[in-house]
């Protein structure tokens, strides 16, 4: 069985958007968001369980960021 790979989808976003990201993962949402490069890049680094339904509010704070349809397409 080959190993998880980390995903590769990356976009750009403010860094009070990465801390934001980083509560719906710590309360459970399915999408799993996290701040990488919090010193001064902002990159935030997004992964999506394959097969797994977006929550609405996790599906609605992505559709809120740049580049959303490559971060769905993204998948572990």
């Amino acid at each position: 069985m080959a190993p998880k790979r980390r995903c590769a989808c990356r976009f750009r976003n403010t860094l009070t958007s990465a801390m934001e990201a980083r509560f719906y993962v710590e309360n459970g949402a399915l999408v799993r968001l996290e701040a990488d490069g919090i010193q001064g890049s902002n990159v935030i680094s997004c992964c999506v369980r394959s097969g797994d339904p977006l929550p609405p509010h996790a599906k609605y704070f992505l559709e809120q960021l740049p580049n959303y349809p490559s971060i769905a397409a993204c998948r572990l």
